[in-house]
C-alpha cells in the first residue's frame, strides 16, 4: 500500500508490523490487546465512584460566574 510517508514507512507503526508504536514496546496483537483490557481494567477499579454531575457544575472548567471561585479569581468586573 503505497501512502504519503512511502511504502511502509507510516512513523505510527512499528517497521514491518501492522502494530502502532506503544509506551511498552508490545509488538504481537495479542500481548498488546491484552496488556490494554489489563491495564483499563486497573484504572477503572482505581477510579473514585460517586454521583454523576449534572447540570452548569459539569463544566467547572469553563471560566464561568456559575462556577464557584470565579469571583475569588479576579475574573469578575460588576
Amino acid at each position: 500500500m503505497s501512502d504519503k510517508f512511502g511504502e511502509g514507512r507510516d512513523p505510527y507503526l512499528y517497521p514491518g508490523l501492522d502494530i502502532m508504536r506503544n509506551r511498552l514496546n508490545i509488538r504481537q496483537q495479542q500481548r498488546l490487546e491484552q496488556a490494554a483490557y489489563e491495564m483499563t481494567a486497573l484504572r477503572a477499579a482505581t477510579i473514585e465512584l460517586g454521583p454523576l454531575v449534572r447540570g452548569f457544575t459539569a463544566f467547572a472548567h469553563y471560566p464561568s460566574p456559575a462556577v464557584p471561585g470565579y469571583f475569588r479569581l479576579g475574573r469578575a468586573t460588576a
